[in-house]
């Protein structure tokens, strides 16, 4: 079941256990709201480009299209694994 009523909503994180549901009309500024945080992320090269990490860990949550930027050696990794 999605986190809201809706089947259409995404969500969007804010911090690694934070954010919120928008409509997909409005995902034009989320993706560049997206692009321009400097720890989320779709990929491993998205992180190095953005200076974050080298790794992209993924969400477990399916609704969430996004991962979040870590170092492949940090300690705040191996919490979010």
């Amino acid at each position: 079941i999605p986190p809201s009523r809706s089947s259409d909503c995404r969500c969007v994180p804010i911090t690694l256990i934070v954010g919120f549901c928008i409509h997909p009309t409005g995902l034009s500024s989320v993706a560049k709201m997206i692009d321009e945080h400097p720890n989320l992320c779709q990929s491993d090269d998205e992180c190095m480009k953005k200076g974050s990490g080298n790794f992209c860990a993924r969400y477990p949550n399916n609704y969430i299209d996004y991962g979040w930027c870590f170092g492949s050696d940090s300690e705040a990794l191996k919490g979010f694994l």
